[in-house]
């Protein structure tokens, strides 16, 4: 009797284990990292990407007086940025989304901003990825000399299958049915103010005392002799008094 017990308790547990396991292999949506997810993602991230680079090279290229004003110069210091979401010239990061739970992945854009999270992460590590191997000074050549200019998906086109083998291979499907985080889009105040303070951080303002014509200077505007002119005209004591009240207001910045 003891032995049929003992055999019926360990048949009872192997068949507690079996299904413990079946319902794991069989659970809820899994949340994938970034470096992930960005494989199943890097055709469309790195058309995206050539896409934004053809339209914004031309625009600057455009505003510069044409290529042979301009250089490649401006063209580097554009890439440099271009994968950077809080950069004007990576803001494009933050507008794809990606849609889908299993199987082929795709990416959508956007008409507003959107949180970078783990899929905005994809996003960017694909075209850190691109950039990388593809080299800024050839990107930028390419763009400088005109070749792959025709339309901007002839420039995606070439920077993924011939700069790179990024889009030589079929999607990837994705076996396991993953967690969406869904595409949250972000307040246009909110999202200035961000775009703000990254700038300020970028200009060295942070953790600094300035009063409003250094802060001007820093951030490329204002007349510093108009400026100075204007406040000569008042009284001694009042000048001081509005340079204090200056020097509190923006006080600010070092908290």
């Amino acid at each position: 009797r003891m032995h049929k017990n003992i055999l019926f308790a360990f048949v009872a547990f192997a068949l507690v284990c079996a299904l413990c396991a079946k319902g794991k292999s069989q659970g809820g949506p899994e949340s994938l990292s970034a470096s992930k997810l960005a494989k199943y993602v890097e055709c469309d991230a790195c058309k995206a990407f050539g896409e934004h680079l053809y339209e914004q090279g031309m625009k600057l290229l455009a505003d510069k007086g044409g290529r042979r004003k301009s250089g490649e110069e401006p063209l580097l210091e554009m890439l440099e940025e271009m994968c950077d979401p809080d950069a004007n010239n990576g803001e494009w990061l933050n507008k794809y989304d990606i849609v889908g739970e299993k199987g082929i992945l795709q990416l959508q854009k956007q008409s507003k901003i959107g949180k970078c999270g783990n899929e905005c992460k994809a996003v960017i590590k694909v075209c850190d990825d691109v950039r990388t191997s593809a080299g800024e000074s050839d990107i930028a050549e390419k763009l400088y000399r005109g070749h792959y200019t025709r339309s901007s998906t002839e420039f995606a086109d070439a920077l993924c299958t011939k700069m790179t083998s990024v889009c030589k291979n079929p999607a990837k499907e994705l076996k396991k049915r993953r967690k969406d985080e869904g595409f949250q889009p972000v307040d246009e105040k909110a999202w200035q103010a961000k775009k703000m303070t990254s700038q300020m951080k970028a200009a060295g303002l942070r953790g600094q005392m300035y009063d409003r014509e250094s802060m001007l200077r820093e951030m490329g505007g204002g007349d510093d002799e108009e400026d100075s002119g204007a406040r000569g005209g008042g009284g001694g004591g009042g000048a001081g008094e509005e340079e204090d009240a200056e020097t509190r207001e923006h006080s600010k910045w070092e908290r």
